[in-house]
């Protein structure tokens, strides 16, 4: 078995997905395996995660199933439940990972570890650098540029409201994993499900080291934004969209929707205070 499981979904992928794997392979720490689910891919995605199985032998694994297109959150979640490796971390298909960024991230988990025990579900985040298309850099600091503040992921009730992981960037221990029920059918994404799920029930940390270059393009699933009154204006038209899903987590997580709302609005006013520098 190998220490390190890293869980890729894919779709549609084929533009970034070699950049992606090459930054993996390339990595400082060896002892890792990719564990690749697609998820309906209609490009030549699957044709390039064949031909990195043939090249690298035993680094990756393609899991296989019919369920089809599941969507990135449950896709991810499918892939959590299958996984079997004492660490395990995630990937989205259009990033480049530096160097070191397994290496850094584990001697992290286990310095968590000697300070809450192995037997607690732990997980461990870090900063990303904001890059264009061909990899220029919009940001040294993903947190800076959307104004984000790690230490809300010490309480639940607040990542619940407002999560700060983002989770390529992650890497959790398999007690984490234990404690993740699989996703419902929420529409929300699944680092924040994972990230409310541990920090209810073991810890979460984070370094302040970029360990990834989060690359921006049209087709971002999710993506970095500059955050400010108009941003937050812009929000609004999400509003009666997450008002279902705060309904559905309130019931899930035993919480008032008044609370939720509350911190939420307490939460996004210190946002837009906190400075961008």
């Amino acid at each position: 078995m190998h220490t390190v499981e890293i869980l890729l979904s894919t779709y549609n992928g084929e533009k970034y997905l070699s950049e992606l794997l090459g930054s993996i392979i390339e990595q400082t720490y060896k002892d890792f395996i990719i564990t690749i689910r697609d998820d309906g891919s209609r490009d030549s995605t699957v044709h390039i995660i064949d031909e990195f199985s043939r090249r690298y032998p035993g680094k990756v694994r393609v899991l296989d199933d019919a369920y089809g297109n599941l969507g990135s959150a449950l896709s991810f979640s499918e892939l959590l439940g299958r996984s079997s490796s004492p660490y395990i971390m995630f990937a989205d298909q259009d990033d480049v990972w530096c160097p070191d960024k397994i290496d850094i991230t584990l001697r992290k988990i286990k310095e968590m570890e000697a300070e809450y025990g192995r037997d607690t579900a732990l997980l461990a985040f870090t900063d990303l650098l904001v890059v264009a298309d061909d990899l220029s850099e919009i940001s040294s600091s993903f947190w800076r540029f959307q104004r984000l503040d790690s230490l809300l992921s010490k309480n639940w009730r607040n990542i619940l409201a407002q999560n700060v992981v983002t989770g390529c960037t992650v890497m959790i221990n398999s007690q984490a994993r234990d404690v993740c029920p699989p996703m419902p059918n929420l529409d929300m994404i699944y680092d924040h499900w994972l990230a409310i799920n541990v920090a209810k029930n073991g810890h979460i940390d984070w370094l302040s080291t970029p360990t990834i270059l989060y690359r921006q393009h049209s087709s971002n699933v999710e993506g970095a934004k500059p955050v400010d009154i108009f941003y937050m204006i812009g929000q609004l038209r999400h509003l009666k969209r997450r008002m279902v899903l705060y309904m559905k987590l309130s019931r899930i997580f035993d919480v008032s929707l008044f609370d939720i709302f509350i911190r939420k609005l307490v939460l996004n006013k210190q946002r837009l205070r906190r400075r961008d520098q």
